[in-house]
């Protein structure tokens, strides 16, 4: 009976530390991603754990605008490294990132996990 206990405890820590280690893990190295057309997408890349790249690709064009970035639980501040770009605010959950433009308010999309 004890060792039983002492199983369905493991496993509850292991799990919910498990569910913890992927709410706050680093997003460096990740790349997230949705494709609006055939030829168009959104990439979204986190180079390190402070700078990403807003990747927007039409055709054979692709437009990279560097961020810097800070992450509180769920929730990813984007600070663009070019004053003449808009901070983005990325809420994470379930392997996608809502990117939600700050100054207006609207969702520019849903990009998934990679």
């Amino acid at each position: 009976m004890k060792k039983l206990i002492f199983l369905c405890l493991l496993s509850a820590c292991c799990f919910f530390s498990c569910e913890r280690d992927e709410d706050t893990a680093s997003l460096a190295g990740t790349e997230w991603c949705q494709q609006l057309n055939s030829e168009s997408s959104i990439t979204l890349k986190f180079i390190s754990r402070t700078e990403s790249e807003l990747i927007l690709t039409t055709g054979i064009l692709h437009n990279i605008y560097r961020y810097t970035y800070d992450r509180k639980e769920n929730i990813t501040n984007l600070r663009p490294c070019n004053q003449d770009h808009s901070p983005l605010e990325g809420i994470i959950h379930k392997g996608q990132i809502d990117l939600v433009h700050i100054l207006s308010g609207t969702t520019i999309g849903t990009l998934y996990k990679l």
